[in-house]
This record gives C-alpha cells, sequence and structure tokens, in this order.
C-alpha cells in the first residue's frame, strides 16, 4: 500500500489533499470529476494522437497533471471515445431542448401553417 500523501500536495486520485486545517471546508474534486477534465483536455489532443493513450496523457499534462494519471483510465483510449460520445449526446439534448422550447412557443403558427399547407 502507498504511503498517505503530504497535506497539501495531490493524493492517489490526483486530489488535491488541504494543506491545513482551515483547507478542510473546501470541496473536492471527484474522481470522475477529474477524469472527465483530464478527458475534456485530452480531446484537443486527438487530431495530433489520434484516440489513444497519448492524447490522455496529453491532456494531464496540460492540466499541469503527471502523464501517469492514465493510470485511472481502466479502459483505455476507449474512456477518451465514450468520454466525446457522452459529451456529443449532451450537446445534442441541450440543442433539442431549445429547438422544442422555440417549437412550443411558436406552436399555433406551426400548426397553422401546416394545416395550410395540407388543404392547399
Amino acid at each position: 500500500e502507498l504511503p498517505p500523501a503530504l497535506p497539501g500536495t495531490l493524493g492517489r486520485a490526483g486530489l488535491r489533499l488541504p494543506a491545513s486545517s482551515e483547507d478542510q471546508d473546501e470541496e473536492y474534486e471527484s474522481e470522475e470529476q477529474l477524469q472527465a477534465r483530464i478527458l475534456t483536455a485530452a480531446l484537443e489532443f486527438v487530431p495530433l494522437h489520434g484516440w489513444s493513450m497519448e492524447a490522455i496523457a496529453a491532456g494531464a499534462e496540460s492540466l499541469g497533471l503527471s502523464s501517469a494519471s492514465t493510470g485511472m483510465f481502466t479502459n483505455g483510449s476507449g474512456d477518451l471515445v465514450l468520454h466525446f460520445i457522452a459529451d456529443c449526446n449532451a450537446k445534442l439534448t441541450e440543442i433539442l431542448a431549445e429547438q422544442h422550447n422555440r417549437v412550443q412557443l411558436g406552436q399555433a403558427e406551426y400548426h397553422i401553417s401546416c394545416t395550410e399547407t395540407i388543404q392547399s
């Protein structure tokens, strides 16, 4: 087992440990949040390194973390692909919700124009 990290340094999951008791109230980044940040940063390196662990390592390094952070990703570069898909799906969901709201706001006009087209 690894020895505990020193206060004010990064813990095993790369999470900042409090330097003093004053820091105890600070919010900590979960491992999932840290992974998401690394994977989001790694997307910038996909054109250069492809869907690879090298892209993930470069993403970690761009955040000031060690490239050893890649050990957090048990599915390897598959985690990067899945993160990209989840991110795209979340963005698509937002876009579709916005479009749905626009249609709802102009719903009466939309139905009238459809009816006019059918009757013509």
